[in-house]
């Protein structure tokens, strides 16, 4: 009796739920549970364990919230509407303490969503609506703004939700920092990304919730992350019909093995939204956050960080709305720039790989690596080490050649490694000075190369006195 089942509720076979109960949009109970009376169950939650009269799960596995202080409502989401909640302060300064979860927010919410904004303010309302009418209530939204000198900050500030936690940098820092610094402030259980431009469906934390609750569905490594299909729209909201290569085709991919991810990463590149993932936060800190070096392949850095221990999934639902700017406008776009900047942290990305250490371990990430290695050898980290610099000197890009030679120098520094690589690849210093010269990395064959204008020029000057010679020959 009085008992309210929300929409998309899994109560799976032989459970029991008492009167007066809660059940939280998308929850999901295993079979042979027992929910007592006046239970709250919060929106996506996975109940695995018997839960006692009274009591609040929220959070997968569910967890039982912890008691609330005197005369402080449940947060949104869990039975109770947002206009019930005690209003809390929703604004920080970026000030010593900041980290500090303000008064009202001791609780951790399931869900943290990090949203670094920076002049967006035509596009920051729609994706701050966008995480206030997501379906799982249990969330805070953080949002750090990096000194933008458009109305940004104003649009922000107009929000009243108590959900919302804002600071403002007083100097521009840029992306990395910026995303450093919300997440420093998160504490759900779970962390999701959004860039200020973009937007996502309503359900979109919902559904990724479930594919976590349901656990790897290629029943490999344990998910890390779940990302989702992408819609592409222009800047007006409408669907993107441009025809460039990036972004408009690189989203559309296949799930993969996280072997399969390293291997793709490795030689082709990033090829997922980072404002459709959601992750977990105790494998972040694990891992690692973006690394405030890198401007441009902060996330793909993140994302092999990941691969490399756990496995990432796409959700097939087009859940995440990625915004093209025109002119070129997105952090990624392809300027100079950019693709300088890029090139770069690329090689600094495939160092990363470096860490494996089984020979069965390179070979399910690079097949193609079995022409060095032999299972029936012993196998170190030497051997990984010298595979890998081969493997990038396959594929074009001097990116990718760069990596090889600093790594190839820096086994040669050591003399019992010198010498195991004589022994066992037959290379040694004099080869490897002869493969650093051919390379040319930093282009010097091109740079002493006359220009197309030049050598037009050059001619124009040489075809008067070569008819002169033929003339008189």
């Amino acid at each position: 009796d009085h008992t309210y089942i929300s929409p998309g509720v899994n109560i799976n076979g032989s459970v029991v739920i008492g009167e007066a109960c809660f059940i939280g949009t998308g929850a999901t109970i295993i079979p042979e549970r027992r929910l007592g009376d006046t239970c709250t169950v919060g929106a996506a939650a996975c109940v695995i364990k018997d839960v006692a009269d009274g009591q609040t799960v929220v959070g997968v596995p569910a967890r039982p919230l912890e008691g609330r202080p005197e005369g402080r409502p449940a947060p949104p989401g869990l039975g109770v509407s947002a206009e019930e909640a005690a209003p809390a302060s929703s604004r920080e300064q970026a000030q010593p303490g900041a980290e500090q979860a303000p008064p009202g927010l001791e609780q951790a919410p399931l869900v943290s969503v990090l949203l670094a904004s920076y002049n967006h303010g035509r596009f920051i309302a729609e994706a701050i609506q966008s995480v206030l009418d997501q379906t799982v209530g249990d969330l805070e939204l953080i949002i750090v703004d990096d000194a933008s000198t458009d109305d940004s900050v104003a649009v922000i500030e107009s929000f009243t939700d108590p959900r919302l936690r804002f600071v403002r940098h007083e100097h521009n820092q840029g992306i990395g920092p910026t995303k450093n610094h919300a997440f420093a402030l998160a504490r759900g259980t779970y962390v999701a990304i959004l860039n200020s431009d973009d937007a996502w469906l309503p359900d979109k934390l919902e559904k990724q919730l479930e594919v976590f609750a349901q656990g790897s569905p290629a029943g490999e490594a344990e998910l890390a992350a779940v990302f989702t299909a992408v819609q592409m729209i222009d800047e007006k909201g409408k669907p993107f019909r441009g025809t460039r290569p990036y972004p408009h085709t690189v989203f559309e991919q296949p799930n993969r093995s996280r072997q399969e991810w390293l291997n793709y990463f490795f030689f082709r590149g990033n090829c997922l939204c980072a404002p459709s993932a959601l992750l977990r936060r105790d494998r972040i800190l694990e891992v690692g956050h973006i690394d405030k070096r890198l401007r441009q392949l902060g996330d793909m850095d993140l994302w092999v960080r990941l691969c490399l221990r756990y496995g990432i999934w796409i959700h097939p639902e087009r859940l995440t709305r990625f915004r093209v700017l025109s002119g070129e406008g997105n952090a990624g776009g392809a300027n100079l720039r950019t693709q300088v900047a890029s090139r770069w942290e690329y090689s600094r990305i495939l160092r990363h790989y470096l860490s494996i250490s089984s020979a069965e371990e390179l070979l399910a990430i690079f097949p193609q690596a079995r022409r060095w290695v032999d299972p029936s050898l012993p196998f170190a980290q030497t051997d990984a080490a010298y595979v890998l610099a081969n493997l990038a000197l396959e594929r074009p890009g001097r990116f990718r050649q760069l990596f090889a030679l600093e790594t190839l120098f820096e086994l040669l520094a050591d003399e019992k490694q010198a010498a195991y690589l004589a022994e066992r690849y037959d290379f040694d210093y004099k080869r490897f000075s002869e493969l650093a010269a051919r390379l040319d990395i930093f282009a010097v064959a091109e740079a002493l190369r006359p220009s197309a204008r030049l050598r037009r020029r050059l001619a124009a000057i040489l075809r008067p006195r070569q008819n002169s010679r033929s003339r008189t020959g």
